[in-house]
Parts: C-alpha cells; structure tokens; sequence
C-alpha cells in the first residue's frame, strides 16, 4: 500500500493520493460565530423524585450506534431521536440475511440511551435508587458522567444506587445515560435490543423499605384462617441508628411492631395481619389484596410502600394440580416477550391484550419462556386469574446453537459491585435468580419458578455433569428468597442421560415438580409420572405440541410443507415438527392422565424468529431474502389474530362459553379438494351442532364428555351425514375425535353450523364464538376497520388495536386478499407499528418500507387482515385514521385522547430557550438572553436570562460544558436555567480508518472517529457520515475497498474522512462436534439386517479397536444391497462444514467405493452437497477422513450415503467407529499491526527508516508512504516545519505518529489567512484584525485586545401590586446589550384577606338567596367561605333587585373604611354586580348611603372605598347586575369589610334574657352601650337529664342464633334518646331435644334407632340408624319368634312366590337353569328392581356363564372382586353393552323395560324384526326402537296393555326373569 505527498521548496504541501484526505488550512474553523440548537421546552415543578416511585419511561434521547463521549454529562445529544420507553431498536431497523433465521434476521448493536431531568432540593438527603425492569443485553449506566455499574442479563431486573452522583437543587439537569449492547449472536429466538422494559427512580428517606422488601405470605389459608405474615427488610442510610415503627394495613386491618435499625445497616420486622374471611384468588374470580406498609420514626411516616397479593394455596398431588383445594388441569401455553410489530417493548396494553387472548381461548396458565418476564405481566397475570411458571433461564453456563455472546459468558462471572443488591462473590446467575424471585415472589399467579429449559439443548456438553450442582445453587437461592413454591423446569431428554437426570432428581428430591418438554404420547407421560413424579407423583408436560400453522391457508393439508409456494404452512390441524405433534393430539395425551398436571402448549403465539421449518442457527437465508423470519408454532399470530387451532383449544379449554368455528374459507380459490369435497373441520364444545349448506341440514356431530377421577372433562364427538350426497361424515376416534369431519361437495354460497345445548335449545352465537358462518366471498372491494378501544389516555404509552380486514361489497372476508393497506393518522397519537401475521415478509412491524413516518404507514394484507397499532402521545384530542387500500373503499376511525382532568397549577408552569451552544475551542459563545415563559393556561410571556460569567479558560477547553444563569419574567420569582456549551477542538483532520469483513458481506464502519489537531494530538470524536456501500462490493477476497464518509466539525463545515475495508476470507475458528446432539440417528438397512451397533457411532469412541459394540457395519445387508445411507436429524438446523468419519477396516470391511452427503432444510426434502475428502490419520483396523463441504450448509437433516466395494459380491462391506458432524463458525480476524513499513521521498526510502522509529529529518521532495498492513493512514499537512502521518490498526489496538521534520530554506509565509475582528461587547473583550501563515501556522500581525464597553444602565419602571395582579419593583438593565443589572424584584399580589375586619368578628346575611343548593349556590355565609368556587346567589327567578343586599354585622368596634367584591368565577357571570350602593346603620333599621358607583363586568376583585365608618351594619346593594335571562339576580364568589379597630371602647350592660336555653341549643341575653350599640352573648345548654334505661327492639333467641335487644337511655326533660346498646341474648342451641321413628327390628323387617329432633325449633338435628333384621329361627320348620313357616327347605321354592303368581313359572325356570338363586334362600324378590349389573348376569348365567375373551376391562367402576365383573365383561366383548360411557358400565344404575329388551336383543345378536311398532311412547327414531319391535314379534312383551311400552319404567326382577324365559322359547 502506497500513499504520497510533496513538498516544494516554499514548504507548500501538496497531498496527491486518494488514501490522504484533502486537508483545509491550518485552523480554518476558527469560528466567527456561536452556533445555536434549538429552543427546549422545560417544565416547571417537573420533579423527578417527586413521588416514592417515579416512572422514569418519558422523553429519553436515543442513538443507535456508539459514541465515546456519550456518557458525558454535558454531551450534544440535540440530533438525537427522542422517544418514550419502552424501547427496542432492533425491531426499528432493516431485516438483513447477514442475521440469523431464529433471531429473526433483525440485527442487533449498540444503542445510547440519554435523559436529562431535576430534582428539587427538599429531596436532599433521600436515597435515590435507579431500577430497571429490564434492558437487552448488556447495560452500561452513567449518571452525570460517572460509571455506576453494568448488567449482563436481559431479562431480568436491576438497580443502582446513584445517591451520591445526584445534583438535588431544582435547576441542575441530571443526566443518566445508558450504553445498551446486543452483540449477536446472543439468542435462540429473537430478543430486541435496548431499554425494552419500564425504569423508575425510587426516591427515598434514609429510613425506608427496601427496594422490593416486603414480603406477604399466607400460611394458614388451607385451614380458613387469613393470617397474613408480613415480612419487611428495613434500611437505614443514615448516620444515626433509627426506632422504627413498621404498620402494615391489610383490608382495613392492621398491625404494627417497633424495630431498631442501627446507622448505615439494615433490619427486619415481622408483624401478622388477621384478616377475618377473606376472599381467595382463584381463576374465576382472581381478588387481589393490597398490604400497605409505613414506617414511622418519631411517629412520623417518612415512607410507605404497596405490596399486591392474593389469598390462594396450591397443591401437587398424584392426581394432578390443585388450586384452593380444587382440581385444575393446567391448560397453559409458553409465551416469548416480543409483541410483533412492537417488537420487545413491554407495553402494558400489549401484553394485557395478549394475555386477554388467552384467557378467552381458556387458557389458565402461562410459562414465561425461556426468561422472566416483564413485572407488568405478572401483574396483568395476577389481574386476570392465569397461573405463571416463571422461567429463569435456557441455557446454563454453555453458549447455545454457537451464541457466544448469550448469558453464558456472564453465568458464572462476578456480578458488577456497582448492582444494588450485590453481595461479595454473587455471580451474574445468583443476581438474576434473587431478583425475579424478589420482585415477584407475593403474585399469587406464580405457581413454580422454572429453573432452565432444555439445559444441554444446542450445546456441546461439555459441562452437563456440573448441571446438577447449579441446579442446586438455584433452588438454594430460590428458596432463601421465597420457600412457598416448587421448581421446576423444562426437560426434553426424558431421562435418557443420567447428568440430566441427576439434575430432575435434584429438583424433585427438594419437593419440586419435574417438567418434560415432548412428551408425545399419554403413555410415554404416564410411564415419566412413575419414574420422576417424586414425592408428589406428578409431572408437568411443560412444552408440548409444537404444531406449525399460517392463518387462511386451506389448499392442502400438508405437514411441515410450503402450502402455496410463500412459505406459508397449512392452517388444518395436520402440520407439526418433527418432535412435536398436533393439537389435538396434544390436549388428549393430557387429559388421560390426572398424574399429568397439564399441558404447556409451544406457543400461545407466534413470535419473531425460529421459524420453523426454515429456521437456522448461522447467518444466511438460503437465498430467500431474509424470511421466514417469525414462528409458525403460535395458536395465534404475532399480530393477535386466531389461528384456527385458536378454537380446538377455545373448545375443549373454555368450557363456560360456547365455541363453534368451523375450519373453512368456503372460497374455491382457497380450499382443498380429496374425492371431490373439501374437509371442513368442526371445532366446538356444544352438545349438538348441526352443519347447513344453503340453509339445508346436511351434516350432525353429538357431544359425549369423558370426565377423569379427579373430575377433568374434555369432549368427544361423533359426526353422522344427513344428506350423503352432499356431505360424508368421518368417522374419529381418540385424540381425532375432539373435533368433527365433515367432507362437503363444494358449491358457492353459505355454510353454517348451528349449536344445541344439553336440553335441545338453540345456542345464540356471536363473533367471539368463532366462524360459526362463512359465505363465499365476491371480490375484494372494501375496508372493514374494528378499534378495540374508542378512547384512551393521553399518557405516551397507552395503545388502540385497529384490526383491518379486507372484505367483499357484502362484508365477506377475502382470504386471498393481499392489497396494499394504507394508514394515516391525525391527531395526538403516532403509528406504533403495523403487522399482518404474514411468517414470510420484511415489510411488517417498524420496518422502514412500511414505517415512513409515526403519522404514515402501509402493508400488505395477509389472507385478508392487517393491524396498525396506535400509540398515544401527552396530548389529548380527537384522532383520525384514514384507512385506504388499492382498489378498495376505505374507512375512517376515530378514538378520542383523554386528558387527566387535572387542572393545572396556576402561575408560570414551563419556559422555552436555547440549551445548546457549540463554538470552536478559544471563541466565547454568543448567548441568547431571550426566554419564553407560559402560564398555567397557556399564555406565553416574555422574559430575559442573566448569564454567569463564562470564563476563557472553560470556553477555551475543548470539552462539554455546563453553563448557568437566571431567567426573570415579570410579576414571577426568578428561575434558575442552564445550557449546555459544546466547545469543538480546533481539529485540521479527522483520522482516518481501515477495517475487514468477510466474503460478500457489508463492514461495519465505525459510528465515529478522532478529530485531529494541527500538531497531531488527537481530540474530540465526531460521527461520520458513510457512503451507502453494497455487499456486491466486498466479494473478492483480498481486495481493498475504500469507503469515503465525512463528518460535521462545527455547523454545516464538514471533513472528509476514509475507511479501507480488507475483504478477508472467513476462519472456521469454532469447529466442534454436534452428532451426539442428533435428535435421531437412523440407517436404510432394514430390521432384521442390521449389524453391530449403530448408536455407537456418535457416543466419542473412536478408535475402539475390534469391539462389535462400538461400531456400525452393513455386515448382515451387504449381499443385498451395495450401499446404506445413515440419517441424523437435528431439532434445531445446525452450521456445518464437513464431517469426519472414522473408518473400521478388517478382512472384509474396506474404505467404500464412493461416498454421498445430501443434506435437509426441512428434513423432507434432500439435496446433494459436493465435498473435498483427505485422509487425516491411519491407525490399527482403521481410517480417519474429513470430507470439507464446498459451502458450509444449515441443515435439520445430514444424510451419509457409503457405497461398498464390489458391489453385491459379500466381498466387501462398510463400517464406522464414529461419524462426527463438524460445525461452521465464521469469525473475521482481524489485523493488529500499525506500522508503515516505508517512508520515500522522491522514490527512495529515507535513510535509515524502521517501521519502529518514529522521528525523522527529511529534504523537500515527494513524499510515499506504504504499510504491510492494511492501515488507516491520515496525513496531515505541515504545521511549524513538521510533517506527521498519523496510522491505526485494523483491531484499533494499536496506533503510531511518525513525525518527519521538513528542512530546507525559511517558509516566507506566501499562504496567508486573515484572521477576522472581533467587536468589544459590553462584558466581553474583542480583538483586531490579524494575520496567520497557512504552510507553518507562524501569526504574522497579532490580534490586539479591545477592552469590553461595559454597560450603559437605563431604568426598567416598576408597577404597584393589585388584588388582581402582583407588582414590580424598579429594574436596571444596559440599554445596549440588554443585560439586567438590577433584577425587578416581585411584589406579590396583595392578598384580599390584607386588612380586613377578621370574619370571625361579623356576621354575614343575605335579603334574599336562592334555595335548594346551599353546599355551592346560594346562602350568604358562600361568600365568606374562602372558597371561589362557591357563591352567594339571589333567587334564580327575581324580577326586582329590592331584596339584593348582602349584609355584615360588625360585633365588635371598628372603624370601617372599605368593601371588596369577588365576582363568581365559575360558569356564566349572571349576578356580577356592575352597579352598587353601600348602606350603613346603627340599629338595623335606620340606614344611611355612603357610597356608591360602578363596577367593570370582569371576574376580578372589586373595591368601594369611603370615610371611616364606625357602624354595626354594612350593605352592600346590587342596582345593577349582568344577567343572560330575563331575570333580575345578584351573586358573589366572596366579599370582604375592610377597617380597623376604632378607638372609643364598647361597654355593654343591662343584660337581659332574649333567649331562654334548652338542654341541647344555648340561650341568647343582650347587653346595650352608652352609645346606642347592642352586644348579645350566649347563654350554655342545659344537657339532657338521663331517666331509666328500658328494652325496646327485642328479639327471641332462636337455636341457631343469638337474639337481642337495645337497652335505650332518654331525657326525662325533653324525651331525647342519650344512648342505645344492644345486648346479645345467648342462641338455645337444640337444648330440648326428642327422639322419634324408633322401631325395633324383627325377623323379617329392619328396625331403627330413630331420629332427634329439636322441641324448640322443630328441626332434625340426626338421622338414626337402620337395625338388621334379626332374622329366624328356625324350628321344624317354624320361627319360634314369629311362626313364619319355611317354604323353602328342601321344597325350592320362595315365600314370595305364591304358586298362583303369573310369575311363578318364570321363576322356577330360572332356578332350574341356575340363572338366579334368589336374594337368599327363601326369597326371591319379584317386585325389586333390576339393576344392570343384575340383568347381563341373569343374561351371562342363561348362556351357561361363559368365561370373558380377555381380562382387557374397560370400566373404572366395575372391579376384578365384583361378582358381576365376569357377566359385565363378557357382555362387552359381545358387543351386549357399551356401558354408560367409554370408562364407565354404571353396575349399580336400575334398569327402565327398553334397556332389559335392548340387553336381550343385543344378546341375540341384534336380529332384525318385520313388526312395526304399535306403541304410543316408542317413536319411530328412539334407538331402542329395533330392539322393541323384536320382542314384540317373538312375544316376549306385549307391553303395558294400555297401549304404551312403558318406556322408562324400572323392570323389576320377575319382569326381566319373564322376559327372559320368553326369549329363551322364541
């Protein structure tokens, strides 16, 4: 690499290469000017430590890139974007194929975060704590410059204190910056990037609670008792030891206990609140408690904290999950962060809505994973009634899928000292744990903490055999922070490795509850319940199902294939990974056991990233233009729409609201055709549903529930066709039949199902039930826009869903639609961000094509719906959005923005000015005295700043700066202000750079580079503007590529800058092993061929030597076929580059004739992939070869195809010892060297040069300069005789100054510069014109000083002060510059209670008020309230002003001088008195007028002013008075007596009773002066004389309750009631009691011992007991107790079968042929009723009691030890009975006539009669209607005789025993 200069003779440089920036003269920004930012607007009173917990989300400065100064307090942060938190920046920028399929190709980077704000001074002294919910990934935080400490965990939250880095004097801008880092790869899914969580600032007295220090728990709940035990961790900041009272009020209950906490230490109180009968937090009706906790020193709260939490207690038993003692199967889903469009940003509607989604589908259960989750939602979990999992990692300390940059690198590293909470040797993992658990751990909805998911997943094992032992650290951590709720976790290896196992064991063996993801069979659950259920016998299937759909794809129904060539999947239940399985597959495996807690489905919805079948772990996409890039495993989309899967689970979860949707788009251009129909799945949980083509029934489907033991229900149903032609039915069973099939011949129109309940009725449907209607659809012609919320808060982070859907001219959804929709918006909001649900398209979310601004967007509809997502902005008002689409009608919405309500504070509230100064270094700054103030309601005033002095030596110093100065607006106090002054080195260069990249890939180029002074030194850093570069551009490895870029120094003046990008070719730096993470490992040598042992080969043994165990061959299969193919498949694609395969060799196997490898995006499809092959090592019966694929490749699936030596003549065959699966990791290394290694002038190397020495003497002459390296290379131009070429290292570690000092004759300075006048100002000196040489930098004429003018003072006047207005005294201020010299002090308003005659010495009366409304309008006494909003008011309806007086009596001797009047100030003027007369007089009645005038029609206060006035009475009359109505009124918000005490003393006798006194009301005497006045003083009440107290209100006792009276206490002077107690009366509680029904038994009859009854109120209190029969005793024949003859003995015959009876016959048929032996030996019990396990043992018996097929028992109620399980079994394997459902027979259920004929016709095998029916009650459809017609043609029943069956009649026993020695003789 060659660079050249030349230098003439006269020292002029001359720069001739392109690597060498064209260099202005030496200081050519030496600046004339200040430059000016634009104005801010500051809010007054904006306190940010006002409250306990302040939300610190609003009006941050955002970068997306980096800056070396950005930590600075004073940095220029002006350019940056403002935005409001929550933040992510990945999901704003492009989606690139250099990223990762399952990050979801969005890039990751490095983001500034900055936010200025003020804390007043009373907060001096707090503790200020800064808390992150959560910022992704590594966080980097500075408060006013200074480093308070790091974070490695994006999920999880964190604090610092910054108490000590704090300015706490209302005007000085704190600043806390935050440098977000996501170096990628970091995650297996996409994460965003930035402060995508909530921050507050806690702001705190020194004595307080700790920062999530509170913790309530509930241990007595299960038994009743609402206990609350209160747990608080008390710190003291302060100097001195503190007695603390901690309080804690639960539901108006309190507690309280005194601690001691000692100075700088902490403490910890523990109280019990008992709150009587509280209600429990349950899934239906989720009650929150809020525990309020203060904390009093000296018995004052200096802080106070709410905690929520629920009453609710959980059990794992062997029967499943229960919540409140109740059985609830989890019906839950997994749930990743991101929202979509808003990507990682944690917006509270976004996730409430989310959840609201899930909560309708009938989800109870959420797992956050593979991370906690935002506290919002938890929160939102807690409001709602869903049960979390709160999972806390994914991987452990091995990066997974090769993300070297995710948590693993931190695991296990020292957490930062600067964390809040960190103790000595916490690693970042223990930090994470305590703080979710802290923060969370008093939700009621947390059910489990999850320790990790899939641990070993997508890692190289090198450290499973420690996961158990970290797992016990975590439980460990977990428990000492919350020992109130399992672990858990995710396990997808099913105890196939026992270090995995280890890790269950740990978990269980401490009580926990193991997980298992996939799962995918009830009996495979059932069999891991047995083996890992622990003490609590049951398990979670904590990931299951992982089915893959897109919405509106209907055209086939294939599995994991590309639907219609967009990389859409179909939206039929048919489509799952390769280890997952279907939907409904998944809730039936669930439901069969009770063991199995429940599900946790794989997800509830989509999410950016992973999307398989097309996901990947390396960069690239296969050439498909950076999609798919989100999920296809989601219920719902990543916009929020349902899938159709959305509604199984709605089905069969939500059993309280009825689901009919049915699986169709009934539009020939989208739907699947088999036979001629197309399937349309029927999703629902009604009893019945009736499907309806065109209104004509053609298809049912019938519900049956099939309940477990422990009471779980799920439905089956059965589908039956009722027109064939049109519709056939399918036939499911199992898990397929959840739903129905039903196979419809398509013809356009309208297909609809109507559901049934239980009794026959009509279910009404809606939209929320699912699409219960679907019409075929016309052309897409119109918009159809729904909003979920018409209004909302004016807050910044509120949000309004506006789902679009693209619809024919009747409304009908076009599925197929894809027009382009777009959004505008009007108003207070902004576009938040757009999204379709489309898995396979960039132009979504916040994307830049589709974004363009906040107020403009578009996207394409996907199957006919798209989503624009609102946000609301601080401003309320009315918003519009226009909706428009190509070639459709489009739609207007409008929602409304809500103010708080809050009135403003009155005053000056905000100022606007310049805060941003920027001036070359050396150049005082120009600032702009001028500020705008606005008033609380909206007016704008003028105002001036006074600046401090900014000296020489700070404006001087390249640097940011902090400068200060005092704004003054007239009539208000002065505010302190400040502006930040940007002073710019003076910098001649920018250094110039280099860098690498790979193959075809774009540099990054750095975001900024160093200015560079005339003498080399380096200063400042500035942000460069880089050409636009294309990858196209880097493809030749090897090349240098140039790219320019400039950056702006100071204004619009710009430097050129270069950066030489080296396209270097990639290093596999990171080739590790993946086959032993195979998901499987298969060959195509079939069963029964195999040899050896093929699961060898991926177990690490390489070189085993002979041993068949340890290898694989195709011994047995060689004569066969010439070739075997061995197949892994991955879960998750890996990056591979080649493989190594470890040959056995021996007599017979021999190195293969050829060898194949294909490889599968989608392990479907295959493609051959060619290789390079070298041996690499020959050893002892064997060969290692590495094969290196021609391009790394991504692949699920690898196939290994070796084709043996000579064919199929056995002489050969082929066999491995080991197949290792090579990975790919490209890293880009780059170069570390600085030096030149030559420096020519004129074309020869100096003398003497060495890449290490850097000063040099060289002659004039040209100038080559070359590098080995590729090195950024600046040189400058010569400054005082030296040249210096300034280099830097590709990595940046290294840089060099080679200086090369220029000799030859004097410069005789022919480049000059004028260096320009500065004019003298009042405070600052100017300078003279001067010269500079522009070759050597020598000043040729001096720049002399001209001294400041100083200033020319005029005065600024003042003004008095008003009642209306404050004053101002006089100013001074310099008539040139403006400068106030003298600040106008304020004189504030004069205050209307100034003066006055105090109110408590007169009383005020009205001659006439308006009645009815005396709280606000009306009486006099509202005028003299000090309340404005109130007013005196005269009657609403006046017509004359006679009575409109207002009068005070003066009681006590004042000289008044003065009236002042308040108008009112709300609502219309009526009643402004504009014309008034003031009356005074003596007596009352004798009036004299002193005054009187005018009054302006305005809301201010009015004076009337006269001589001194020494009266007892004043009037002030309305004459005149606004009035907007025909009537005549008066009104008055206040008014006011202005005088003085007067002289002469009142002195009152003659006291006289005007007045007597009562026992309540005081009396009134009266006294008169020598002058004529009257004084009245009261006389005391006399109080009341209590007589004797008597009963009243008496209520009886009852047994149940206690009865009562009030004990009442009244005057005996005045008959008032003085006191009222009621007295308990105890209950009776059953104290008189009789026994009655007693009988004692005999031989034949039951006796009983009776039952108590209550005398007193009648009531049973306990049933008795039955007493057996005795029974006889027999002698000859007799009972010698009661003489009852034995007609049994030795006879065969029943005493309760008279010989005469018509079934006597019947019987004795039945003894004879052993079919009954009667209910004991004499008797048989004819008129018993028959039970069903009584019938099919008489039918069992009458067939020769047969033994059963099989023992197979279907029947959970009929037992091996029951006598009629041999009869039961047997008549189900003959098909006699089903039983009452499939698990249960109902042996003990009676049996009604049609039954006993169905059992004998079952038992016949069902023949067909020729009769039709005659009965009345048998219809012709009943389903025993066969059965009757048979028995009626082979007379074995005739019926009833009356014309009926007797359906539903109990037979009795001699009934069934006729009916079946009928059947017998037919």
């Amino acid at each position: 690499m060659k660079h050249t200069v030349r230098s003439h003779r006269m020292l002029a440089l001359l720069l001739t290469l392109v690597m060498v920036i064209s260099m202005l003269p030496v200081s050519v920004f030496a600046a004339e000017h200040t430059i000016v930012g634009n104005p801010e607007q500051v809010q007054l009173g904006a306190d940010a430590a006002a409250q306990r917990v302040n939300n610190f989300n609003m009006g941050w400065k955002f970068y997306l890139g980096d800056n070396a100064n950005a930590s600075k307090q004073g940095f220029d942060d002006s350019a940056w974007d403002n935005v409001n938190l929550p933040h992510d920046f990945s999901i704003i920028q492009h989606f690139t194929a250099s990223g990762e399929a399952e990050s979801g190709f969005l890039p990751g980077g490095t983001g500034w975060y900055r936010k200025s704000f003020v804390i007043g001074e009373e907060a001096a002294g707090k503790t200020f704590l800064l808390n992150f919910d959560g910022v992704y990934s590594d966080a980097y935080v500075y408060v006013n410059g200074k480093f308070v400490g790091e974070h490695h965990y994006g999920y999880t939250n964190f604090a610092f204190d910054i108490t000590e880095h704090l300015t706490c004097d209302g005007a000085t801008q704190n600043v806390v910056a935050v440098k977000a880092v996501n170096n990628v790869p970091s995650s297996r899914w996409y994460s965003g990037s930035g402060i995508y969580r909530d921050v507050t600032l806690y702001a705190l007295d020194p004595v307080h609670v700790d920062l999530n220090g509170v913790t309530v728990t509930t241990p007595g709940i299960a038994d009743g008792d609402g206990t609350a035990a209160v747990k608080v961790n008390l710190v003291n900041d302060g100097n001195t030891a503190a007695e603390v009272t901690v309080k804690t009020t639960i539901g108006g209950v309190a507690a309280e206990t005194t601690v001691s906490v000692p100075a700088r230490s902490t403490a910890v109180a523990e109280l019990e609140v008992a709150v009587a009968n509280p209600e429990l937090w349950s899934l239906e009706n989720p009650n929150l408690y809020t525990a309020l906790t203060e904390v009093l020193v000296n018995g004052d709260v200096v802080d106070s904290c709410e905690d929520t939490f629920g009453y609710r207690w959980t059990e794992w038993k062997s029967s499943g999950f229960y919540l409140n003692g109740e059985a609830v199967k989890l019906n839950g889903v997994c749930m990743h962060h991101d929202q979509g469009g808003l990507g990682s940003a944690a917006y509270y509607d976004a996730m409430y809505r989310q959840m609201s989604i899930m909560k309708d589908m009938g989800a109870n259960a959420i797992r956050i994973t593979h991370n906690p989750g935002d506290e919002d939602l938890i929160a939102i979990c807690n409001e709602l009634g869903l049960l979390v999992i709160e999972e806390t990692f994914d991987g452990l300390v091995d990066p997974k899928n090769t993300n070297y940059n995710d948590f693993s690198k931190h695991f296990e590293s020292d957490a930062s000292s600067g964390l809040y909470g960190y103790v000595d040797g916490m690693t970042c993992a223990e930090y994470a744990t305590r703080s979710v658990v802290k923060r969370d751990k008093n939700a009621p909805s947390i059910i489990a903490w999850s320790f990790g998911n899939e641990i070993q997943e997508g890692t190289y094992w090198n450290n499973v055999d420690r996961y158990d032992e970290i797992c016990a650290n975590y439980i460990e951590w977990v428990n000492e922070e919350d020992g109130t709720r399992v672990v858990t976790s995710g396990d997808n290896n099913r105890g196939g490795d026992n270090r995995l196992v280890d890790v269950i064991n740990t978990i269980t063996n401490a009580g926990g509850i193991a997980g298992f993801n996939y799962a995918n069979s009830a009996s495979q659950l059932s069999s891991l319940a047995d083996r890992f259920g622990g003490s609590n016998g049951v398990i979670i299937a904590s990931e299951t199902a992982s089915h893959t759909n897109s919405r509106g794809q209907y055209r086939n129904q294939n599995n994991n294939g590309n639907s219609d060539g967009k990389y859409h999947l179909t939206s039929y239940d048919t489509s799952a990974v390769g280890w997952g399985i279907t939907a409904h597959d998944s809730i039936y495996n669930t439901y069969q056991h009770d063991k199995v807690a429940g599900e946790f489905v794989w997800t509830g919805f989509d999410y950016i990233g992973e999307p398989t079948p097309w996901n990947g772990t390396g960069t690239g996409d296969s050439g498909r233009g950076a999609i798919p890039n989100s999920s296809y495993f989601g219920i719902v989309e990543t916009s929020g729409f349902p899938k159709d899967s959305f509604y199984l689970y709605r089905a069969q979860w939500n059993k309280a609201a009825t689901t009919v949707h049915l699986v169709t788009a009934w539009d020939a251009d989208n739907q699947y055709i088999s036979g001629g129909k197309t399937p349309v799945w029927v999703y629902t949980n009604a009893a019945k549903v009736e499907l309806y083509l065109n209104d004509a029934l053609i298809g049912t489907t019938v519900r049956t529930p099939v309940t477990s033991p422990a009471g779980h229900t799920y439905y089956t149903y059965a589908a039956t066709s009722n027109n064939s032609s049109v519709c056939t039915a399918a036939t499911n069973y199992n898990a397929d039949a959840l739903y129905s099939i039903f196979n419809v011949a398509y013809t356009a129109g309208t297909l609809t199902a109507k559901a049934y309940d239980e009794a026959g009725n009509e279910i009404a449907l809606n939209e929320n039930c699912g699409q219960y209607t679907v019409t075929t659809p016309g052309a897409a012609s119109q918009i159809v826009a729904t909003a979920n919320l018409t209004e909302f808060p004016a807050d910044n982070q509120s949000l309004v869903y506006v789902e679009v859907d693209v619809t024919d001219a009747n409304g009908n959804l076009k599925t197929t639609a894809t027009n382009n929709i777009t959004f505008s918006v009007e108003g207070p909001a902004e576009i938040a961000g757009v999204d379709n649900g489309d898995q396979a398209t960039v132009r979504k979310y916040q994307n830049p094509y589709v974004l363009t601004d906040r107020q403009n967007a578009n996207i394409d509809a996907y199957a006919g719906k798209a989503l624009v997502i609102l946000r609301a902005t601080d401003e309320a008002g009315e918003i519009t959005l226009n909706i428009s689409g190509t070639g459709l009608e489009g739609e207007t919405i409008t929602i409304n923005a809500l103010g708080s309500g809050d009135s403003a504070d009155e005053g000056l509230v905000s100022y606007e000015m310049v805060r941003d100064y920027s001036v070359m270094a050396g150049n005082a700054p120009e600032l702009e005295t001028d500020i705008t103030g606005y008033l609380a309601d909206g007016t704008a005033i003028d105002g001036t700043i006074t600046w401090r002095a900014v000296s020489e030596e700070l404006y001087g110093t390249a640097g940011d700066h902090t400068i200060t100065g005092t704004a003054s607006f007239p009539g208000y106090e002065d505010v302190r202000v400040s502006a930040r002054l940007h002073v710019i080195p003076n910098v001649v260069a920018l250094r110039n750079v280099s860098a690498a990249t790979m193959e075809g890939i774009a540099p990054v180029l750095p975001d900024a580079v160093s200015g560079i002074l005339a003498d080399g030194e380096l200063s400042g850093t500035f942000m460069v503007d880089w050409d636009e570069v294309d990858a196209a551009e880097f493809d030749t490895i090897g090349e240098i590529v140039t790219v320019n870029g400039t950056a702006a120094v100071f204004g619009e003046q710009k430097l050129n800058v270069t950066c030489t990008v080296r396209v270097a070719e990639a290093v596999n730096t990171e080739s590790v092993n993946v086959a032993p993470m195979a998901e499987t490992v298969r060959q195509d040598v079939p069963a029964g061929y195999e040899s050896d042992n093929l699961m060898s080969i991926n177990n690490g043994v390489k070189k085993p030597g002979d041993n068949t165990n340890e290898r694989w061959t195709n011994w047995n299969y060689r004569t066969t076929r010439d070739n075997a193919t061995l197949t892994l498949t991955w879960a998750t694609a890996q990056m591979v580059s080649g493989v190594n395969l470890y040959y056995y060799f021996d007599n017979c196997c021999a190195y293969p004739e050829s060898i194949e490898f294909s490889y599968s995006l989608d392990n479907q499809n295959y493609q051959v992939i060619g290789h390079t092959a070298e041996q690499v090592e020959t050893y002892s019966l064997g060969e290692q070869w590495s094969y290196t694929f021609d391009e790394p490749i991504n692949p699920v699936g690898l196939k290994v195809k070796l084709t043996q030596q000579d064919g199929t003549s056995g002489n050969h065959c082929v066999g491995l010892t080991e197949l290792e699966v090579m990975t790919y990791a490209a890293s880009l290394e780059t170069q570390t060297g600085a030096a030149l290694s030559a420096i020519k002038v004129d074309g020869t190397t100096i003398e003497g040069f060495d890449p290490a020495v850097f000063d040099y003497e060289i002659a004039a002459g040209e100038i080559t300069v070359e590098a080995a390296e590729n090195v950024g290379i600046t040189v400058l131009p010569m400054y005082k005789g030296y040249i210096r070429i300034l280099t830097v290292s590709e990595d940046g570690a290294s840089s060099n100054v080679y200086t090369l000092a220029v000799s030859g004759e004097v410069c005789n300075h022919e480049n000059t510069e004028i260096l320009p006048a500065v004019e003298a100002t009042c405070t600052r000196d100017g300078k003279s014109e001067g010269k500079r040489c522009t070759d050597c930098g020598d000043i040729l004429i001096p720049q002399e000083t001209i001294p400041a003018l100083g200033h020319t003072e005029v005065t600024i006047p003042g003004t008095p002060a008003t009642l209306n207005a404050p004053g101002l005294s006089d100013g001074v201020k310099c008539s040139v510059c403006g400068t106030i010299l003298v600040q106008q002090e304020p004189i504030p308003v004069l205050n209307y209670n100034d003066g006055i005659i105090p109110l408590s010495d007169l009383i005020a009366t009205a001659g006439d008020w308006q009645k009815g409304y005396e709280d606000s309008e009306g009486p006099a006494d509202l005028a003299v309230d000090d309340n404005f909003n109130t007013i005196w008011h005269t009657d609403w309806y006046g017509t004359s002003n006679v009575n409109h007086w207002f009068q005070f009596e003066v009681l006590d001797n004042y000289d008044v001088t003065g009236l002042r009047y308040l108008p009112r100030q709300q609502g219309n003027t009526n009643g402004t008195i504009t014309k008034y007369e003031i009356h005074v007089s003596n007596d009352g009645t004798n009036w004299t007028k002193i005054a009187s005038g005018n009054w302006a029609n305005s809301r201010d206060w009015k004076v009337a002013e006269f001589e001194p006035q020494n009266v007892k009475y004043v009037r002030l009359y309305s004459k005149e008075a606004v009035s907007d109505v025909s009537y005549v009124v008066a009104s008055a918000a206040e008014i006011r007596l202005v005088g003085d005490l007067a002289e002469h003393v009142h002195e009152y006798v003659d006291w006289t009773v005007t007045t007597e006194p009562t026992c309540t009301d005081a009396g009134v005497e009266t006294g008169t002066c020598s002058c004529g006045r009257t004084q009245t003083r009261e006389i005391p009440a006399l109080g009341h004389a209590p007589a004797e107290a008597v009963r009243e209100n008496e209520k009886a006792a009852t047994c149940f309750a206690a009865g009562s009276y009030e004990s009442v206490v009244y005057c005996e002077r005045c008959g008032t009631e003085i006191s009222r107690e009621t007295v308990a009366i105890p209950a009776l509680n059953h104290a008189n009691t009789i026994v009655r029904d007693a009988m004692e038994p005999t031989c034949t009859e039951e006796g009983y011992t009776g039952d108590t009854w209550c005398l007193d109120c009648g009531r049973r209190l306990s049933v008795g007991e039955v007493i057996p029969a005795t029974g006889h005793t027999w002698e000859n024949g007799t009972c010698i107790h009661c003489g009852a003859q034995d007609g049994n003995v030795g006879t065969g015959t029943f005493v309760d079968v008279p010989a005469d009876a018509w079934f006597a016959p019947y019987v004795e048929w039945a003894v004879e042929n052993e079919i009954t032996k009667g209910i004991d030996d004499t008797h048989f019990g004819p008129d018993m009723n028959v039970t069903r396990a009584q019938v099919v043992t008489f039918l069992w018996a009458a067939e020769g009691k047969p033994e059963p097929a099989s023992n197979d028992n279907p029947f959970v109620d009929v037992a091996e030890s029951d006598w009629f399980y041999k009869a039961v079994l047997w008549a189900s394997q003959n098909g006699i009975t089903s039983g009452l459902d499939a698990t249960h027979f109902g042996p003990t259920e009676t049996c009604v006539r049609e039954q006993v004929v169905t059992f004998l016709w079952a038992a016949e095998g069902k023949p067909a009669a020729s009769v039709e029916v005659p009965f009345t009650d048998v219809a012709s459809d009943a389903w025993y209607y066969a059965p009757v017609a048979w028995a009626l043609e082979n007379g074995i029943t005739s019926g009833m005789g009356d014309g009926t069956f007797g359906v539903g009649a109990v037979c009795t026993r001699a009934q069934v025993v006729t009916f079946l020695f009928s059947a017998n003789e037919a």
